[in-house]
């Protein structure tokens, strides 16, 4: 389930897709939380923010930018990586990531990941 994991070549079963899915969104979620909480601390030590509830929300906002960010380099990566980049339906799943990071961040956004995991790789 979660063999080769770091291997973005890699052709994934539908078993290790899901392996691949729990690691890579655990890690978003990591990063989004490190990054939104350390730009708002920043920015209230600065006095930039100017109540809890407003930091709340920045920190929102800030956390599912970062899982935009994060699910469409992790697909582009596997894009380019796969050598994939001239198929359609890898290239749609790739806008996919984008707007379901941008509904939900990297819950569903890596759910589309997870998929173009499993395509057949290109490169020798």
């Amino acid at each position: 389930m979660f063999k080769e994991l770091m291997n973005l070549k890699y052709k994934r079963s539908a078993k290790q897709a899901i392996g691949f899915y729990i690691v890579y969104f655990l890690i978003g979620i990591l990063i989004s939380a490190v990054l939104g909480g350390s730009i708002v601390f920043l920015l209230a030590r600065m006095g930039m923010v100017p109540d809890t509830q407003a930091a709340i929300s920045m920190g929102q906002v800030i956390g599912a930018c970062c899982s935009m960010v994060y699910c469409f380099s992790l697909s582009l990566l596997i894009l380019i990586s796969k050598k994939i980049y001239t198929s359609v339906s890898a290239i749609l799943l790739l806008l996919l990531t984008v707007i379901a990071a941008a509904l939900l961040g990297s819950f569903l956004g890596c759910i589309f990941t997870a998929i173009l995991s499993t395509f057949e790789s290109k490169s020798n």
